[in-house]
């Protein structure tokens, strides 16, 4: 099949990934499978039976740094009349009769909602007269078999910007996330927790090993460490709303290690209405892994595969940007400026004021200026000279690692570099840095050499600050 679409009657037998399906009466279109909208990416997972409600926060996040400055997120039009659902190396066109009730379909609330229509502006921080973003839910179908739905979207911001950019919502068997992580919610942990434990009302959770993850309360991102860490048995999390003021499961975060397992374990604890045990159990969790990344058309499985998790959850939280819409230039080295600009966003872009810089090569109307006061005034970077910053200059691997050691306090190291033939090649101010990112799995070597006096690529960058984050 190359070009057009083909109507093909339900009433006919279609085999879709092995297996035959059949439904009288309808129709449904089938085209060669398409990869999702380039641009914004936002990105859930449901559950066979499920829904998905999608968070105005996330398309917020996608949209933030397109627009002009000061620019947010106003509303978001959804082409429901493009969305389609991929399964077994075929696309189905969504608007074609029957599929709805087979792939689901996209509503203006999960309980009691309308579905939506291209013309309905979903609106960030809406009015009382204005559709919800926050409530709007994909809702799956009755198809068993592991598809992919992907909808269209214009994200609009206040001063008018237009970005296009795809929801891709997976569904299947198991409680699948991206390496960006997901609410519990998304996960129905809930209703599985209900299955195993009937008068279950509420649940502790143990955290997983750090080489795992981390479950997290109160998360709005990575940048800042805008959340809290769940503390066991102390925390207690309730399956439904009945006006308690205890945090819901739901709102439960669960962010993936980089270079985690593809299955997770997450062991909980549940209690009844009178605070007695139940008993524990354990929510399995499935971490997908990308072989390209969803918004940059140069990263993929053809050139570096090995960073389209890590270049798309550094894009996503807003760390990071491309060099355009649609291209990372994952080869491009990393300057010393833009780095410390994507520490600055890390750290929850802090408030900066007075203070002068001692470097001559850096003004007040650089791009990076804030970020340089910051990072000079914390010690978190100096200048290679006692005048000079050197903002463009290429980000060796040993100075990755010494930058990132003093933003981490300079901790204590164990670790030795000496199973690196190259190892005496680290300049003597970076020694214990680089033996405290080895330690700690940040960065890595290639074969037996570290190259530490090597130019780290933005890939490579991205790689190691999505180890940092999530470790």
């Amino acid at each position: 099949m190359t070009g057009s679409a083909v109507q093909l009657p339900l009433s006919v037998s279609v085999t879709v990934g092995g297996k035959t399906y059949s439904a009288s009466g309808a129709f449904i279109t089938i085209t060669p499978a398409a990869a999702s909208v380039p641009g914004l990416s936002v990105e859930y997972a449901a559950g066979f039976g499920g829904s998905v409600r999608f968070s105005e926060a996330d398309f917020s996040k996608a949209f933030s740094g397109r627009g002009k400055p000061g620019e947010t997120l106003d509303y978001v039009l959804f082409a429901v009349s493009r969305a389609t659902a991929e399964t077994g190396g075929r696309s189905y066109d969504l608007s074609a009769s029957g599929s709805a009730s087979m792939f689901g379909a996209l509503y203006t609330a999960a309980e009691d909602g309308q579905a939506l229509a291209d013309t309905d502006a979903c609106y960030y921080q809406a009015s009382f007269s204005q559709l919800d973003l926050d409530t709007a839910a994909y809702l799956t179908g009755s198809y068993r078999t592991r598809y992919t739905v992907c909808i269209p979207f214009t994200a609009v911001g206040t001063a008018g910007t237009r970005c296009e950019g795809s929801a891709v919502v997976t569904v299947s068997g198991d409680s699948t996330v991206t390496a960006s992580g997901a609410f519990l919610k998304t996960l129905d942990a809930a209703g599985r927790i209900a299955q195993q434990y009937p008068d279950a009302v509420c649940v502790s959770f143990q955290q997983p090993e750090t080489s795992a993850g981390r479950l997290l309360k109160d998360f709005r991102s990575v940048a800042g460490s805008a959340y809290t860490a769940v503390r066991y048995p102390e925390d207690r999390f309730y399956l439904t709303d009945d006006g308690k003021s205890e945090p819901l499961l739901d709102a439960l975060y669960f962010l993936p290690a980089a270079d985690c397992a593809s299955q997770l374990k997450l062991v909980y604890t549940a209690y009844d209405s009178g605070g007695t045990q139940l008993g524990t159990g354990e929510l399995t969790v499935r971490v997908t892994s990308k072989q390209s990344s969803a918004v940059f058309s140069d990263v993929n499985a053809g050139t570096c595969a090995w960073a389209a998790d890590a270049v798309d959850f550094m894009n996503g939280y807003g760390l990071i940007q491309g060099a355009d819409a649609s291209t990372f230039n994952w080869r491009g080295s990393m300057t010393r400026g833009d780095l410390i600009l994507i520490l600055y966003r890390s750290a929850g872009s802090p408030a900066v004021s007075g203070g002068s810089l001692p470097f001559t090569d850096v003004s007040e109307s650089d791009y990076a200026y804030d970020t340089v006061v910051w990072a000079w005034k914390n010690g978190v970077a100096g200048g290679v000279s006692e005048t000079e910053f050197c903002m463009k200059q290429a980000v060796t691997r040993e100075q990755l690692a010494s930058i990132l050691y003093r933003l981490s306090g300079k901790p204590a190291v164990s670790a030795s570099l000496r199973s690196y033939t190259d190892a005496s090649d680290v300049s003597a101010y970076a020694v214990d840095a680089m033996r405290w990112a080895v330690g700690c799995g940040y960065l890595k070597g290639s074969g037996a050499k570290l190259n530490p006096q090597t130019g780290a690529n933005r890939a490579e960058v991205a790689v190691l600050l999505h180890r940092y984050l999530t470790k």
